[in-house]
């Protein structure tokens, strides 16, 4: 896992409102981890997802993950995780292994084209893929007193999810989400739907959607998202 000092990790958040004193970027500690994993079972719990009292999927225990949180001095308002594909696989090859071989081919189709020569975005070698899944989204509800949305904290959190991808080799990141969901990985960074919705038994056999993003190349990015999405990563490591 890419280690941070807080001192790097301070110099690499993202302020949403000076007031606020809102910073984003990966935990850099094994509490912080914990306190992320506390909310995303809250806030599942209150949808009915999962139980409160239930950890974290142990199919992700043993993958290689990179947790981003967006924070408020010590308490963590809204987390998202990285899982790294390897010789494990990622976590939608054990529950989706229908659509994740379709996933799969288009990520390798995607990998094997030519580079856009007008792109300066540097890659380095993850596995043979080049693939990640995006997981573990949760943003508390109780933002909305500090004034902040559930938009901002969402686009902050992929923003440093995507720069690690890119610093870490990544092509592509697929991710199962709502299709309500789903339309912000469409706008953000241009994630296109796999397949048909279905019900996934993940979650409870509510709606969900595949989505694949290439990311290897600025095409097809919301015109908005440039500037932070494609920060050099070098004044960010």
């Amino acid at each position: 896992m890419h280690n941070q000092t807080s001192e790097q990790s301070a110099a690499a958040s993202v302020p949403l409102a000076d007031s606020n004193r809102l910073t984003v970027g990966l935990a850099t500690s094994s509490r912080q981890r914990e306190l992320a994993a506390q909310l995303q079972q809250r806030i599942y719990a209150e949808s009915g997802i999962r139980s409160p009292k239930t950890a974290e999927e142990s199919l992700v225990g043993d993958l290689k993950k990179e947790v981003f949180v967006a924070r408020q001095a010590t308490r963590i308002i809204g987390t998202v995780s990285l899982i790294c594909d390897g010789r494990k696989g990622l976590p939608i090859d054990r529950n989706l292994p229908d659509l994740a071989w379709i996933i799969r081919d288009l990520a390798e189709w995607n990998r094997q084209q030519p580079a856009d020569p007008s792109d300066t975005i540097a890659m380095t070698d993850i596995g043979k893929s080049g693939l990640g899944e995006i997981t573990s989204l949760a943003i508390d509800p109780e933002i909305r007193r500090t004034g902040l949305s559930r938009t901002d904290i969402f686009f902050q959190l992929t923003a440093e999810l995507h720069r690690e991808a890119q610093r870490l080799g990544m092509q592509n990141l697929v991710a199962v989400a709502h299709p309500k969901h789903g339309k912000a990985y469409r706008r953000m960074f241009n994630a296109q739907p796999i397949g048909e919705p279905f019900r996934y038994k993940k979650v409870g056999n509510r709606p969900a959607q595949a989505y694949v993003a290439d990311i290897s190349s600025r095409n097809g990015f919301h015109r908005k998202t440039h500037a932070v999405y494609f920060l050099n990563t070098a004044q960010r490591s």
